[in-house]
């Protein structure tokens, strides 16, 4: 609960997080042992995806683009997710694999042609 309760304010403070559009997301991913989600793309590349590993057992894995990485607990991922993607944990792990998401501008924006973006892609209310 009290990581929970703080997230606003983490991702409040990090330079960078998407958080005034709609391809902006913070959010946990759970994987069961057996589990895995097949190949596929973002939407866009104006983002670049953290994954940070908060429970990773051993033998899962992050493939992007055929380059496949495991997960480091309290270490970060970073990829584009407009290249194909997948990831999959086996299922002899004992337990489950959580990382926290977090979706970045992708570093190529400027700030100008960030405000343009988030004005486009502002939520509904």
């Amino acid at each position: 609960v009290c990581v929970c309760l703080s997230l606003p304010t983490f991702t409040q403070q990090w330079t960078g997080v998407l958080s005034h559009n709609v391809f902006g997301n913070v959010f946990f991913s759970r994987l069961s042992p057996g589990a895995s989600v097949e190949p596929h793309c973002g939407p866009t590349n104006l983002r670049v995806r953290c994954h940070l590993g908060l429970h990773v057992p051993a033998g899962g894995v992050l493939t992007v683009a055929k380059e496949t990485r495991t997960w480091v607990e309290d270490g970060c991922l970073f990829f584009d997710d407009s290249f194909e993607h997948s990831v999959s944990l086996p299922s002899d792990c004992p337990t489950e694999r959580v990382v926290l998401i977090i979706d970045l501008w992708h570093p190529g924006l400027t700030s100008a042609e960030r405000s343009v973006l988030d004005t486009l892609f502002a939520p509904l209310e």
